[in-house]
């Protein structure tokens, strides 16, 4: 089910163990969908073309409202020059950087303090606003022009509502892209979550609102919003009345919801349906995708028997990864850059449990046929645990993934490298003085690995290793 987490109960989640496969976080109160087919024609393109446009204006017919309009609740601490936003709501308006407005500074680092080993060069994002770096994070490198990019969102230790600057920059330089929205360490009516930054493309979870008909007739709607980086403003990107998460690539949002998959085309006018648990044969959820392109993949399962799958617009669903009603195999945690693939693969009683027996790290080339996956695939090497909710990130022929349920006491991270299997272990401590854990690796540059992760001082931030500093390893067994 999907949860909108407040940030202190996210931080608190991020130190604290992990649910083992956990449930697809969406939910949704429809029966077997049908299946549409996928509009392809100039009217997509011209949408998705508008969407990454920098010099595109926020069209007024996009700007969907909320029941009340008219009624823009302003919110305390907006910087000079920012200027409110109401198209999804304008009791919860989104501020965007207007003429002479300030953006956020740029990205600062500094070494990484103990406990972390002194023989690492490591560094973390330095805290100059005051409180942390919140979930949903993403990494992403422009393939055309190298340029790694983060994207983030920096909370202040504050309570009650208050604006959450939403940044996307350049890791060595300036801010690229900023918004400030509502965010509150309480449940509120006006959270907004960053969920996948993509191709230079985000997304983000928009909170319910109440839709008012001509006939006085009021429905509870969510939705989601985004669009390029290179422009201010969000666009409405779906509407929808299930409980969802969202991916995205330039050529797909894809929608989450509870035993669902859906693949939406730019202009929201046809979807193809991915994947339903109805139809599977051991009705199994998927857990959130992973977008390539056209292609998607994602895990599926339960504490019994899981997964993966993959999908291609002229393939359609096929199973990647999976052993029908077999509760002895499993494979899970699978993670790729399009060039390489990485999961957990597991065998024995209890397969798919984080505790289960015999977890080790296979790898295989991009591909999303089973076939050639079978064919290509081979072991690396014995993993730090099983199964978790997780991914491996994947780049520059390396693979990380961090364990919550610790190595001793807090997370450990695992890096391996493809080419030979070997292999580097970095434990969290889970000493109050000395604690250290290590969260979700968000990717690879060619010389770093970027990773979310905490300590006595700093409960969350990212932090960039030097590849180059981990040392010999340890050789595959």
């Amino acid at each position: 089910m999907h949860v909108r987490r407040h940030l202190g109960a996210a931080v608190a989640a991020l130190a604290g163990s992990a649910l083992l496969l956990a449930a697809c976080r969406g939910c949704s109160s429809e029966s077997a969908p049908g299946s549409e087919s996928e509009d392809a024609g100039s009217d997509v393109d011209a949408r998705r073309d508008a969407l990454t446009d920098p010099k595109r204006e926020p069209d007024a017919n996009e700007q969907t409202q909320d029941s009340q309009p008219d009624a823009v609740t302003e919110h305390e601490g907006v910087p000079p020059g920012w200027q409110a936003w109401t198209g999804w709501s304008a009791a919860c308006p989104v501020y965007l950087p207007g003429a002479g407005a300030e953006l956020p500074p740029p990205i600062e680092w500094e070494p990484c303090p103990a406990p972390v080993a002194s023989g690492l060069a490591c560094k973390r994002m330095k805290n100059t606003w005051g409180g942390t770096v919140s979930l949903f994070n993403r990494l992403w490198r422009d393939p055309g022009s190298g340029t790694v990019l983060l994207a983030f969102a920096r909370s202040a230790s504050t309570n009650g509502i208050q604006l959450v600057p939403f940044i996307i920059a350049e890791v060595e330089g300036k801010v690229r892209h900023a918004q400030l929205y509502p965010l509150s360490y309480v449940p509120s009516d006006c959270d907004y979550f960053s969920q996948d930054f993509n191709d230079g493309l985000y997304v983000r979870h928009a909170p319910a609102r109440q839709n008012v008909a001509p006939d006085g007739a009021t429905a509870t709607v969510e939705g989601a919003i985004g669009g390029s980086m290179s422009t201010a403003a969000p666009s409405v990107l779906l509407e929808t009345a299930e409980n969802s998460d969202w991916r995205l690539s330039k050529d797909w949002l894809v929608q989450l919801t509870l035993g669902r998959v859906i693949a939406w085309t730019w202009d929201t006018k046809a979807s193809q349906n991915v994947y339903w648990a109805g139809t599977d044969p051991n009705g199994l959820q998927p857990h959130v995708p992973i977008v390539r392109g056209r292609d998607i993949f994602f895990t599926v399962g339960n504490l019994q028997l899981c997964g993966v799958m993959s999908w291609s617009p002229d393939a359609g669903l096929r199973p990647l990864l999976r052993w029908y009603g077999d509760m002895t195999r499993g494979a899970g945690n699978f993670g790729t850059d399009g060039k390489d693939m990485v999961w957990t693969q597991s065998q024995g009683t209890g397969a798919c449990l984080n505790d289960g027996p015999n977890p080790e790290v296979w790898t295989a080339p991009y591909t999303t046929d089973p076939a050639v996956l079978q064919a290509t695939s081979h072991r690396l090497r014995k993993d730090i645990r099983g199964m978790s909710p997780d991914n491996f990130a994947v780049g520059s022929g390396y693979a990380a993934r961090s364990d919550f349920f610790g190595t001793p006491a807090a997370s450990g991270l695992l890096i391996v490298r493809l080419a030979d299997g070997y292999s580097w272990t970095i434990p969290g401590v889970g000493d109050q003085e000395k604690f250290l854990y290590w969260g979700q690796p968000l990717g690879f540059t060619d010389e770093e690995l970027f990773v979310v992760a905490g300590t006595a001082d700093m409960t969350g931030t990212v932090f960039r290793i030097r590849l180059d500093s981990l040392g010999p390893g340890t050789p595959p067994d």
